[in-house]
């Protein structure tokens, strides 16, 4: 079992997490398509392969995104 954020399952791995980004170490940004009760479909949470948290970054892809581009501007 993994530390989940409120919206996220408290699996240690969910074949319904889909890895959308890599670091080569075995941690993925993933889109959440199994939230737990409070979650939405497609958030994009954090798994750490050494690490049981599971943070929420954003409600969706698209608003992920979004925090990415006014980061960068």
């Amino acid at each position: 079992h993994s530390s989940p954020a409120a919206g996220v399952r408290d699996d240690w791995w969910n074949p319904r997490w889909i890895p959308f980004t890599h670091d080569g170490s075995g941690n993925h940004l993933c889109l959440d398509l199994d939230p737990s009760e409070g979650g939405t479909v497609g958030q994009v949470i954090t798994v750490w392969h050494d690490s049981g948290e599971r943070a929420l970054l954003a409600p969706s892809l698209c608003e992920w995104l979004a925090q990415r581009i006014t980061t960068m501007q």
